[in-house]
């Protein structure tokens, strides 16, 4: 077991994402990292319904791999992976940690003194080579606990589990209405907008929709897709300073 822990890959990629743009995950949607308190848990969380098709059985297995190690382990392999990439004149130009499951449970990792400098040991590197990074996080409490553990390397953002909330947040925020599942894409898109004009409103902030997820809505409609609209093109989410609404998807 060790030895798979220390040769399988780490990183991955994900279809959002410009090329090159690489994901870190520390275990499966629904799982042991996430919180109860997500609304989208067992019921809109796309990466679960994602994660139980026949198809993806080989990211699944990937998945509980990396939910058996620890977490300062993840940590390592992916530091280890990125500076390979670094020599090889390929860094990559953008990270999304958590495009399934999340960061680990506060009180699974308070204390555990190996996986909070490892944890910003990878966000060190991150940063000293201008490498934008989203990571999302499910509660405003979990969101504290990582906000101190991260300090100022990189941006927290709290997946807002209300509309008062996304509304009312004082920090970095975004939002995915569970309510869009009774609306088609297209009124989704529309609701979308409607909601950042009111966190705007409400906050003084500025608040975008989502250009991947919209995008690809759009191919699915038979619009034309914006070829642009990936993430790392778009780095709002690694901004502090602005907010995201994501049409459920």
């Amino acid at each position: 077991m060790q030895t798979q822990h220390s040769t399988a890959p780490v990183i991955g990629s994900y279809s959002k994402s410009i090329e090159g743009g690489i994901s870190i995950n520390f275990g499966t949607s629904g799982g042991a990292n996430c919180d109860d308190g997500c609304t989208h848990k067992g019921s809109t969380c796309y990466a679960e319904r994602l994660e139980i098709r026949p198809d993806r059985q080989q990211l699944r297995t990937k998945l509980e791999r990396h939910e058996a190690m620890p977490p300062a382990l993840v940590c390592g392999v992916a530091i280890l992976e990125i500076q390979r990439l670094v020599l090889l004149g390929a860094p990559p130009p953008w990270i999304r940690f958590s495009t399934a499951g999340s960061l680990p449970q506060p009180d699974s990792v308070r204390g555990d003194s190996l996986f909070a400098s490892q944890f910003r040991a990878l966000l060190q590197l991150c940063e000293k080579h201008s490498i934008p990074v989203h990571i999302p996080v499910e509660t405003y409490s979990k969101a504290r606990f990582y906000r101190a553990l991260a300090g100022s390397l990189v941006v927290i953002r709290e997946s807002a589990q209300t509309r008062e909330r996304f509304f009312t947040a004082a920090g970095a925020v975004s939002f995915a209405d569970p309510t869009d599942k009774r609306r088609t894409m297209t009124e989704r898109i529309d609701h979308a907008r409607n909601l950042a004009v009111e966190r705007t409103r409400r906050s003084g902030r500025k608040a975008i929709v989502c250009p991947a997820v919209t995008a690809n809505f759009r191919s699915r409609l038979g619009q034309r897709k914006n070829p642009l609209a990936k993430c790392g093109n778009c780095t709002a989410c690694a901004e502090g300073h602005i907010d995201v609404v994501y049409p459920l998807h």
